[in-house]
């Protein structure tokens, strides 16, 4: 669903609510790695830089939710949370670095996801 949604016209992934958050800082927040996938793959025009009122990023966001988190869990839900966040802030680095705001490759998918959105 986010994957058609962002690839109907019109649709601009950068748009953002009173609180200036992008679609990708709301999914960077919640950790999913499915969403910023979809978010990070099928927006041709993406601003990974966008901040939010107070001059927050998408990997800030991830980054405050991972350590408010990462002290009430442990084990397996440790690891989990690690994986999402270190994934999280991989994809957005790598859009950032390889593609800047244009993407130069449409049909590149995330590889470790095949759940549909």
């Amino acid at each position: 669903m986010v994957r058609y949604l962002l690839n109907r016209e019109g649709i601009d992934p950068n748009a953002s609510d009173r609180n200036w958050l992008s679609p990708l800082m709301v999914a960077a927040r919640s950790l999913s790695v499915e969403l910023v996938c979809a978010i990070v793959d099928e927006a041709i025009y993406l601003d990974v830089d966008a901040v939010d009122r107070e001059g927050r990023t998408a990997i800030d966001y991830a980054r405050e939710e991972f350590e408010s988190e990462r002290d009430f869990v442990q084990g397996d839900r440790l690891a989990s949370l690690t994986y999402r966040y270190e994934k999280v802030i991989s994809l957005i680095r790598n859009r950032k670095n390889i593609h800047g705001i244009r993407r130069v490759n449409p049909k590149r998918k995330c590889k470790d996801t095949n759940r549909k959105l």
